[in-house]
């Protein structure tokens, strides 16, 4: 009987170990599943889903993502816009404006009442981003447009509750600038910019964007003109202040930089333009 209760534990054992073998295998299996899943980075952001995203990148940061991502398919709905807040954050960490756009699109949808106008905007703005840095990105065309209509399609819905919100008709307008159609949609764009400009002088984006258009496009006297009147409203407006000043350089006009990138940085508190106008200063020579 003795030598039959030791065969009998010997196979219980085996038993035991067969098992416990099989239960490790599978949580290593689990676990490369997990790996691989980080590894191939997450799903496109469901306001996105069907278009196609290049990848993020594999280093801390762009994990640091996956892992936000994973997080969100797991929160309870509550918890899910404080994730996608972080996920646009972690997004932009790594310079991927169509992702955190994506992220903040699904956020303005979630948003409270009193909170859905900024979060819109701040989406329809994100998609600008993403269309403006497009090459850098390398988005292909047909993700670009995609980009571009979704952020065309959120600022639609917006200004029809409220089709006198000036942010909202300049961010419309600047889709359309950066629409990748320069034969038809972007001058309908630099119109609209510029009928806001004209009725609403006061309105720091309008005319901000049509001084930086006119800068990109060479016609140096008309930003020149344009960034007055924005000055004018704006005295000592950072970002008013940087592009005047680049204005100025490339028009041989130095000593009207430096007054200008002074007077801003008399004015300006916050630490990145400041850092930002001392660099613009330095370059501008004393």
């Amino acid at each position: 009987m003795g030598q039959w209760a030791l065969v009998a534990a010997g196979v219980v054992v085996f038993v035991l170990l067969m098992f416990t073998d099989r239960g490790a295998l599978k949580s290593q299996r689990s676990a490369e599943v997990g790996d691989a899943a980080e590894a191939a980075g997450p799903a496109v952001p469901a306001p996105l889903a069907g278009t196609t995203l290049p990848p993020l990148p594999t280093t801390a940061e762009g994990q640091a993502v996956a892992r936000l991502a994973e997080q969100l398919s797991t929160s309870a709905p509550a918890e899910q816009p404080v994730v996608l807040d972080r996920l646009v954050a972690a997004c932009l960490n790594v310079t991927r404006p169509d992702w955190a756009a994506g992220y903040q699109d699904e956020l303005a949808e979630r948003a409270a009442p009193a909170e859905r106008r900024n979060a819109t905007l701040k989406a329809v703005g994100l998609y600008t981003e993403a269309c403006v840095q497009a090459p850098t990105l390398g988005l292909t065309a047909a993700t670009a447009q995609a980009l571009n209509v979704r952020g065309l399609v959120l600022a639609d819905a917006w200004l029809k509750t409220t089709p006198d919100d000036l942010d909202a008709q300049v961010a419309r307008a600047l889709l359309h600038v950066h629409s990748g159609d320069p034969a038809r949609i972007m001058p309908q764009g630099i119109q609209a910019l510029a009928a806001i400009a004209t009725k609403h002088p006061e309105h720091l984006g309008a005319g901000l964007a049509l001084g930086r258009f006119a800068l990109q496009t060479g016609q140096l006297e008309r930003a020149e003109q344009r960034l007055t009147t924005v000055l004018q409203q704006h005295p000592g407006q950072p970002e008013a202040s940087l592009v005047m000043s680049e204005v100025l350089l490339r028009l041989k006009k130095p000593n009207d930089a430096r007054r200008v990138i002074t007077a801003a940085l008399a004015r300006t508190v916050d630490p990145m333009w400041t850092a930002k106008l001392q660099q613009a200063l330095a370059q501008a020579g004393s």
